[in-house]
């Protein structure tokens, strides 16, 4: 049974109970004013109060896609079927604004004669939306139009260069509508290969896969160098540098292309470090003196990681577990004391905020979720990028290797392989139980204490031998249960993030607290037991 948000705390690790609540909150973005056209977001006002807005730009085309990956891939992940309504109203509205010419998300502009634009940095989130429309609906309107969506793009590339191409948008009297093509690699052309590369695995249309392979090689010579610095081209807003790589090394992995992945770990490894912290916080825009952040990176950094651990080094499993508990969790709005209701609410978008915003995710700074009085609360799209993380977070939980059953991440969860019951960040206490007579590879965490590893069955000691870091535990028997105990280390460690000094308080690989303290609604509290800084 679903537990009331009001009882579930900032460090509470039940991935479906998250992924549900996120549900929720994109549930009730709808407008019954404007015939429950999805708003943007929710910020908050100086005054203490809250009100929902539209986008126009970004707005519709946006975040229809963006809503649908997030309530499908959650539906996929846990096996409920979303809710009939807002799966339908995101649906109407998707379709609506790719039923045009070029079966591209598109709005009309009320600045600009409610003329028809496309606005490029979309395209990702209509294909994400139409795909999953096919995959579990199949949807022949969807189908149709991610047909002729790719058809457009592929008319749209310069394979010579591998580039969108303004020339080609004019060729096609397109200069007005596609404007915005021409701020082409990450805002547009880099982003989009995750998605392109859904789309062609779901249908197998290989201009779809041709499209990724000429995105991603464009993308990645033009923005960043091959040692993994970052680039001019690169532009200045960090998820979309962010999402472009992580659905390039999806396709890098899919091409068998080591060069291509090792360029991507280095832009992970040196060309984003100074953007991002030990614990998973990730700056919104590169070259700006702040310290707003955005989940969307945290969720694209997390899937960095798990792809390298699973396909390169398995030591990124130890940063993803860390982004997920530290970062990402952290940062879902579970508390709503810090606005009031609007007194007189002038109509839909300032009623129930409250409740509204509930579940949503945003741009947290290092140490709390919104940064000044004013701050956006939270937006559907973001949302989305944390739930987009989650759920691929999930099928790296267990997983199957050569050696037996892996539990690379310490969460809760069961799959066909195994059932695992975790204690973390609480009390360090795994409960393995296999499904198959297998022996069994569990990740012990970072910041253990030496000698504190413990392996049981019914209370009696078992064998276990170290492998880099997993506990190897030879298992004859599906059934039985492996208690895995250990004590997390607490400390304190300096860090200097974005050019600013904090102090961050470690128990194992959850942080629980960070010091100075800024803005508003603070993320780290401390946990029973050891309190926050």
């Amino acid at each position: 049974m679903q537990r009331d948000w009001k009882q579930i705390q900032w460090y509470d690790a039940d991935l479906t109970e998250r992924l549900q609540l996120a549900t929720a909150y994109i549930c009730r973005m709808l407008d019954k004013d404007k015939d429950e056209e999805p708003f943007f977001g929710i910020i908050r006002t100086k005054e203490g109060t809250a009100f929902a807005n539209h986008a126009v730009q970004i707005g519709v085309p946006h975040v229809t896609g963006r809503a649908l990956d997030a309530l499908f891939y959650t539906e996929e992940i846990t096996g409920e079927r979303i809710p009939e309504h807002g799966e339908h109203v995101y649906t109407r509205y998707l379709i609506d604004c790719c039923s045009n010419e070029d079966c591209l998300p598109s709005y009309y502009d009320p600045d600009r004669e409610n003329k028809r634009f496309v606005e490029f940095h979309n395209l990702r989130e209509g294909l994400e939306g139409l795909t999953w429309l096919i995959k579990l609906r199949n949807h022949e309107a969807a189908a149709n139009i991610a047909d002729g969506f790719v058809d457009i793009v592929y008319r749209l590339t310069d394979f010579s260069t591998g580039a969108l191409s303004y020339h080609l948008a004019k060729n096609m009297d397109r200069e007005k509508e596609f404007a915005t093509i021409q701020y082409a690699y990450p805002l547009v052309q880099g982003r989009l290969v995750g998605a392109m590369l859904k789309y062609y695995r779901e249908t197998g249309n290989l201009k779809a896969l041709k499209l990724c392979a000429a995105h991603s090689r464009s993308t990645m010579r033009h923005c960043f160098s091959p040692e993994g610095l970052i680039q001019d081209q690169a532009a200045n807003h960090i998820h979309s540098i962010t999402s472009s790589l992580s659905g390039i090394l999806e396709y890098a992995i899919l091409a068998k292309d080591p060069i291509l992945t090792e360029q991507i770990r280095n832009v992970y490894e040196i060309g984003l470090r100074e953007f991002y912290s030990s614990y998973g916080w990730c700056k919104e825009q590169a070259w700006l003196e702040t310290d707003q952040g955005e989940v969307n990176q945290v969720g694209d950094l997390i899937q960095i990681q798990l792809l390298l651990a699973a396909h390169s080094d398995r030591k990124y499993y130890s940063h993803a577990e860390t982004f997920m508990r530290s970062s990402l969790l952290p940062s879902q709005v579970l508390k709503n004391d810090f606005v009031e209701e609007v007194p007189n609410p002038a109509g839909d978008h300032e009623c129930d905020m409250k409740e509204r915003m509930i579940g949503g995710f945003g741009f947290p700074t290092p140490s709390s979720h919104l940064q000044k009085e004013d701050s956006a609360i939270n937006t559907i799209d973001i949302t989305q990028g944390a739930v987009q993380a989650i759920c691929e977070f999930t099928k790296h939980i267990i997983t199957e290797s050569e050696w037996g059953i892996m539990v690379n991440l310490l969460f809760s969860w069961e799959n066909d392989l195994a059932e695992v019951r975790s204690d973390l960040p609480k009390e360090g206490r795994i409960v393995i139980t296999p499904k198959a007579a297998k022996n069994i590879l569990v990740r012990i965490p970072e910041r253990t204490k030496p000698s504190s590893l413990q392996i049981c069955v019914d209370n009696e000691p078992v064998a276990f031998l170290m492998m880099d870091r997993y506990a190897v535990i030879r298992n004859l028997q599906a059934g039985l249960s492996y208690e895995v105990k250990f004590i997390p280390e607490t400390c304190e460690e300096d860090e200097f993030i974005y050019h600013k000094s904090y102090q961050v308080r470690w128990h194992g690989e959850q942080v629980i607290g960070i010091s100075p303290v800024e803005g508003i609604y603070p993320m780290y509290e401390g946990i029973d037991g050891h309190a926050k800084l």
